[in-house]
């Protein structure tokens, strides 16, 4: 990556971030806010240098520090449904989908990139879990499964559970993305919660796929098989559910 910039790549670099963050609300808002302030009007000067100026830098500096490629990897650093869901809690501040309805494209293809996209990341993420099970050396876990096939298994369950309870409450209604993302992180919780217990209480789950591989590779591949068909299906039902409340909801 190229270190040093010269002066004609920082006078693009200015040009853009002025054109991101400069708007009609630049010019208006600050002389509202200095005859509404009165008197305060340095305070109010100050905290507008705070809030309109030093925190939208700093959002930049850390995208910058962060090395991410846009806003989905960079949320991804809290976790992948918390990037899903402030990706989608931006859409709709952006009004997205207002944006997105203005295209010609259909609503069915609208819901089917966003939920494919997702299903894509969640894949990686899985594949670079299955690569650091077969290059770390296995370590017991104190809480849920070990790292080992089967863990694969559970990450395509909570997937598609959080894919299935999100999208379609978000295609039900798009500007409540926030009960879209409690509601579907409680279904996490649960199946979390359903791994725990299994993993301490079940003799399947604690004597043959919580062990180290190869031990039972059959059966982890089985248990593991059998989370990817549901991921699958669960793909499947998401979308056509969601295509179908999205094309009923009335944006206008």
């Amino acid at each position: 990556m190229k270190q040093k910039l010269n002066c004609r790549e920082y006078a693009y670099i200015a040009s853009m971030l002025f054109g991101l963050f400069f708007g009609a609300g630049n010019l208006i808002f600050p002389v509202h806010m200095g005859q509404m302030a009165g008197k305060n009007v340095w305070l109010a000067i100050i905290g507008l240098c705070v809030t309109g100026v030093g925190l939208p830098l700093l959002g930049v500096a850390a995208l910058g520090i962060s090395r991410a490629n846009g806003l989905f990897e960079l949320g991804s650093r809290v976790g992948r449904p918390y990037s899903l869901f402030f990706t989608c809690l931006l859409g709709r501040e952006n009004r997205d989908i207002a944006y997105s309805l203005s295209l010609p494209v259909a609503k069915r293809d609208i819901v089917t990139a966003r939920i494919s996209f997702a299903a894509l990341i969640e894949l990686i993420s899985l594949a670079l879990t299955a690569a650091a099970v077969l290059i770390v050396p296995y370590h017991a876990n104190a809480a849920g499964m070990d790292p080992n096939l089967a863990l694969i298994g559970w990450g395509f369950i909570t997937y598609g559970v959080f894919n299935l309870v999100f999208f379609m409450m978000y295609y039900g209604n798009v500007n409540r993305v926030g009960v879209s993302f409690a509601v579907s992180s409680a279904a996490v919780f649960f199946i979390t919660a359903l791994d725990i217990v299994t993993t301490y209480a079940v003799p399947l789950f604690r004597d043959i796929l919580d062990t180290p591989d190869p031990d039972f590779i059959g059966k982890k591949l089985l248990f593991t098989g059998a989370g990817g068909a549901f991921y699958i299906i669960s793909f499947i039902v998401t979308r056509a559910v969601s295509v179908k409340k999205f094309e009923k909801l009335d944006l206008g």
